[in-house]
């Protein structure tokens, strides 16, 4: 089975639930006047060692950032750098999908990193975003 066909289709599901995920828990937060800010995302046929994933566009202090990353297979584990912390990791068949946030730093500063660097162990399929919501 192709990337296209295989862990292509599983990636776009496991971005669908991401996008799921954040878009409740906005609705859950509409008293508090949470707002998406943006988000980015990078899907990889085979990772060795890590993933890379931008800071999303026009992030600021206190924004905060919600990180999915799904890997196949299921075995494979990931670590997050330093500053987020892991909510969830669910396999469902031959993916595993890890759930982790942060609070924005100060990015004029430079105190909020430009891209996160998320570990990959062993090698593996890899798809991944970074969400940004404000307000939360």
């Amino acid at each position: 089975m192709g990337w296209e066909n295989g862990f292509g289709g599983v990636a776009r599901r496991a971005a669908g639930y991401g996008v799921w995920l954040v878009l409740t828990w906005l609705a859950l937060a509409a008293q508090a006047q949470v707002s998406w800010v943006s988000n980015t995302s990078v899907a990889r046929a085979t990772v060795q060692g890590s993933v890379n994933l931008t800071r999303p566009a026009g992030v600021v202090f206190a924004d905060l950032l919600i990180a999915q990353v799904a890997v196949n297979p299921s075995s494979a584990t990931v670590t997050a750098p330093t500053g987020w912390t892991q909510v969830d990791a669910v396999t469902s068949g031959s993916v595993k999908q890890y759930l982790f946030y942060r609070p924005a730093q100060d990015t004029s500063t430079g105190a909020e990193p430009a891209s996160y660097t998320f570990t990959i162990s062993p090698s593996a399929r890899v798809a991944a975003n970074v969400f940004a919501v404000r307000g939360a």
